[in-house]
């Protein structure tokens, strides 16, 4: 069987299931699907059969591995090395170095290149929202568009 499939659910729950062999699309509500442990299986009106997983996120979250720091100005003040694990439009998903006393609530620098052929420079705060072990995920604190990490982003 071939991959899942992801569906982004939009703020009202929907998400377009798109058939991978006639291009057939379909409007969903698949808020209930949201988070399932297994994928869901469809079958189009075609015959093709696969499946699909939904996320309830708003944007989409790219897979990366982009060395970088993080820095915490507010006592008591750390630096560390990281790697960027995944990045959307309002966050990133990055693993520290070494151990770290960070916890949710801190506000961090982050800095980072990506990895295009301009080799863009990202350097933005974020409020951290989760930490499990070397594992952050943390949220930009401006909605500012950075135009080099919307381009990036682009499927």
């Amino acid at each position: 069987m071939t991959e899942s499939r992801k569906i982004y659910l939009d703020d009202k729950g929907e998400g377009i299931i798109i058939c991978p062999e006639c291009g057939r699309k379909k409007t969903v509500v698949g808020t209930r699907y949201a988070g399932a442990a297994e994928p869901v299986r469809v079958k189009c009106p075609c015959g093709s059969a696969f499946t699909v997983t939904f996320e309830n996120r708003k944007y989409y979250r790219k897979k990366v591995q982009l060395h970088g720091e993080y820095a915490r100005q507010d006592p008591p003040r750390e630096v560390g090395g990281m790697v960027v694990l995944d990045i959307s439009q309002t966050g990133v998903g990055f693993r520290t170095n070494l151990k770290h006393n960070i916890q949710p609530g801190d506000v961090l620098k982050v800095t980072f290149k990506l990895d295009d052929a301009a080799k863009s420079l990202i350097s933005r705060n974020v409020a951290v929202k989760r930490v499990v072990d070397r594992q952050i995920g943390a949220e930009f604190c401006d909605s500012a568009l950075n135009r080099n990490l919307a381009f990036y982003l682009l499927p």
